[in-house]
């Protein structure tokens, strides 16, 4: 893979742990895709994609509601100013505010219920 958003993409779809640390990102795709598995020289570093723009990507990732790319953990999503439904959503949890519409169709579904029974 050339691109380094699709190698992103990849690692952060296989590779859960990496969607919580930019760094163990990084250290991934060097590892993935630029055989680096130990020390490396001084200038190949120049040639490696740099923390920063693993950074930006992976956020743009998130910011575009990919969910792949929300963190694992509810601390870094707080952190990183993702709201807790979103965090929810992309973990798979229930919401625990419901929007307007849901509640305005819990709340016609009750007044259902009370007229039958009535």
């Amino acid at each position: 893979m050339k691109n380094l958003k699709s190698q992103i993409q990849k690692v952060l779809k296989e590779y859960p742990d990496t969607r919580n640390s930019d760094i163990t990102l990084m250290l991934k795709i060097w590892e993935e895709f630029y055989g680096v598995r130990e020390i490396i020289k001084t200038k190949r570093i120049y040639d490696l994609p740099t923390q920063e723009a693993i950074k930006r990507i992976r956020a743009k990732f998130c910011e575009e509601g990919y969910n792949w790319a929300v963190p694992t953990e509810k601390k870094i999503a707080e952190a990183r100013k993702i709201s807790e439904n979103r965090w929810r959503e992309a973990m798979g949890y229930k919401q625990i505010n419901p929007t307007f519409t849901e509640r305005h169709l819990i709340e016609r579904e009750i007044m259902e219920r009370q007229n039958t029974l009535m």
